[in-house]
């Protein structure tokens, strides 16, 4: 089980997002969770949509307030 880390992204929607899983991350970001947390490495929901190709997941985090700075 992994530690809770406040500010950070937690690796399973960071995992959820890179493989694509688009319920889980909207899931996820509709239950109040911000959805402009980053990851270990500092790469955003809305940057791995990019990353991994993922036009209608990125456009659905736009919607809910993604940063695209």
């Amino acid at each position: 089980m992994e530690t809770a880390r406040p500010h950070v992204l937690p690796d399973a929607i960071d995992r959820a997002c890179r493989e694509g899983d688009a319920k889980t991350v909207l899931a996820w970001v509709d239950a109040g969770n911000d959805v402009n947390l980053l990851n270990d490495i500092r790469q955003s929901l809305l940057a791995l949509t990019v990353f991994r190709d993922l036009p209608d997941l990125g456009a659905a985090l736009l919607a809910r307030g993604a940063d695209p700075n």
